[in-house]
């Protein structure tokens, strides 16, 4: 079964659940541009598994939203300026620029 933290600080402001799975914490959410919620392990720079530290495994998930806010934002991003290209003023070919 797997065991929950009560959310305080920072954890308490990231969407979905850190849990502890057989020693080794998860992260479970729907982030900005999925459709449902994925179970993550969260895995540090350099190591084979999931963390075994609570702190750890907060800012790992604070980093994995940061990057999907990043990412989506980086599309949405894209799709405006696709949008947009009609609205972009003329370049005069006669001025030599």
């Amino acid at each position: 079964m797997a065991k929950t933290h009560k959310k305080t600080g920072i954890a308490n402001t990231l969407p979905g659940t850190i849990y502890d799975r057989h020693g080794r914490y998860w992260y479970k959410a729907q982030l900005p541009g999925e459709a449902k919620p994925v179970a993550r392990p969260l895995v540090p720079l350099g190591s084979k598994y999931a963390t075994t530290d609570y702190c750890a495994a907060v800012e790992l998930a604070k980093d994995l939203y940061h990057q999907a806010i990043f990412k989506s934002q980086k599309t949405d991003l894209t799709i405006l300026i696709s949008d947009n290209q009609s609205c972009l003023p003329a370049t005069d070919k006669s001025s030599g620029y």
